[in-house]
């Protein structure tokens, strides 16, 4: 079980490490003064339901992307989800990106369902010829492009065939609108 490593990793300050495409780096939406990345693509839905984790609501967590062959981009960061765009956001906190020293690099072959646990590479719920590893920076669900894994948000709410659980729970909504 040697993904383990990386999808449960979690820092010193006991906050879990997720993927984030840093290339979508930008000025939050809520706070002005910090920058936040969209947690919109398939290596971050990865890492949190292989983790068995589901976002709420300003959530700590470690963000991370490959920089080079030495360092990984970080970011410790709050998350929220964005009503009007329908996706969460990760606010860095004051530090911003951080230059640290490569983690290990180690390939993810599994997508387990948050629900039951289950292994859902080999089933339908994904397109044909999908690799766990390679969809990490595509983005989860748009329109006309080659580099999105599913069509439409729809596509998102297939299930796992064992327990029924949406494959997308990890990133679903947060329950309650007004929090």
């Amino acid at each position: 079980m040697m993904w383990a490593v990386r999808c449960f990793k979690v820092n010193s300050m006991r906050r879990l490490r997720i993927y984030a495409d840093f290339n979508g780096l930008r000025i939050s939406p809520r706070n002005h003064e910090r920058y936040a990345v969209a947690l919109d693509t398939f290596g971050s839905l990865l890492d949190l339901s292989n983790a068995g984790i589901r976002l709420t609501e300003e959530m700590p967590l470690v963000i991370f992307d490959w920089s080079d062959e030495n360092e990984d981009l970080e970011g410790h960061c709050t998350v929220y989800y964005d009503w009007q765009r329908q996706f969460w956001w990760a606010e860095l906190d004051e530090q911003g990106v951080l230059d640290v020293p490569r983690d290990e690099r180690k390939p993810v072959t599994e997508f387990l369902c948050l629900g039951c646990r289950s292994d859902l590479t080999s089933t339908n719920c994904f397109p044909e010829n999908f690799s766990v590893e390679t969809m990490k920076p595509a983005i989860i669900a748009g329109k006309d492009s080659t580099d999105y894994i599913f069509e439409s948000r729809s596509d998102l709410e297939n299930r796992c065939p064992f327990c029924g659980t949406p494959i997308n729970s990890a990133i679903a909504p947060p329950e309650d609108k007004t929090k």
